[in-house]
């Protein structure tokens, strides 16, 4: 949502709450959801960053320690025994980091489907 959409809806919101008791009910109750699913939209999105972010610490990790010992870590808390991070970031949904061995793959067990963090153009 841009910024002028984002402004608009407080203007809205702010005028509705105004008028509250003398009728405007519905539309206030509207507004509210209306804001309700920007202020959601929005920690998804700031949550979808986090796991970006942290995909990407942890893919270049695994890519150093790689480089390092001719071998993929046999597991994430390799890394950190080696030194390559200081701790293994917790998942920020809530799920757990899937990794491959392997290939070195690392995945999310909340979002399987977001393999290439470097290729995610931010929309939800």
């Amino acid at each position: 949502m841009t910024s002028r959409a984002t402004f608009i809806s407080v203007f809205v919101m702010g005028l509705l709450i105004g008028f509250g008791p003398t009728g405007c009910k519905k539309a206030k109750d509207e507004v509210d959801e209306i804001g309700t699913n920007v202020v959601i939209r929005s920690q998804d999105k700031a949550l979808m960053l986090k796991l970006r972010t942290d995909m990407q610490t942890l893919h270049r990790s695994i890519e150093v320690f790689h480089a390092s010992n001719g071998r993929y870590p046999e597991s994430l808390d390799e890394l950190k025994q080696k030194g390559v991070l200081m701790k293994i970031p917790k998942e920020p949904f809530g799920g757990e980091w899937n990794y491959d061995p392997e290939t070195g793959a690392i995945t999310s067990s909340s979002h399987p489907e977001f393999v290439d963090p470097d290729a995610w153009d931010g929309n939800l």
